[in-house]
């Protein structure tokens, strides 16, 4: 686990670099998971894992596009998962930062109880 927890200041440090390329940068983590895409409850498709990444937290930007994206996106009444797909919908460029599966982005309550778990299982040792 100590691999996980010296990954972290490198993960930020390697988004804020990214900005210096592109308008933003994430971290992710190229999906692992089977994608299925249904109709109703009955798979229609199977969705190649090629090029999809799962985004999580730490995300960069510059300043400027961040601030411009969120005032389009209130005027054009846009909804949007996260910064990112902001920038993305106003033409900007994000790069994506490789991250660890260890570094979990809470959305749920599910997702606290898990990171809650793992923190207790690092900061045990």
């Amino acid at each position: 686990m100590r691999l996980a927890r010296s990954r972290r200041p490198r993960c930020f440090a390697a988004c804020i670099d990214a900005t210096r390329r592109a308008d933003g940068a994430i971290a992710a983590i190229a999906v692992a998971d089977t994608l299925k895409r249904t109709d109703g409850r009955t798979i229609a498709a199977t969705v190649s894992r090629d090029g999809l990444w799962q985004a999580q937290t730490p995300q960069a930007f510059k300043r400027q596009m961040l601030v411009e994206a969120h005032a389009r996106a209130a005027r054009e009444r846009w909804t949007a998962t996260d910064d990112a797909e902001l920038i993305e919908r106003c033409g900007g460029r994000v790069e994506v930062v490789e991250s660890s599966a260890t570094n979990l982005k809470i959305t749920t309550p599910a997702d606290l109880e898990i990171a809650e778990a793992l923190a207790a299982r690092i900061f045990a040792r």
